[in-house]
């Protein structure tokens, strides 16, 4: 999953997405993407 692709913005913030984030992996390691060049670490809590 590409937390970079706009395209899972378009209509705002993804609720969805993020409460499954929540469910299955609570901590995740994005790579690196054109739209990000550098790696971002996330902590989501629920």
């Amino acid at each position: 999953m590409d937390l970079s692709d706009l395209d899972l913005w378009r209509n705002g913030f993804p609720d969805g997405l993020f409460a499954e984030l929540r469910r299955t992996r609570p901590l995740f390691r994005h790579d690196r993407t054109p739209a990000s060049p550098r790696p971002v670490s996330s902590v989501i809590s629920g």
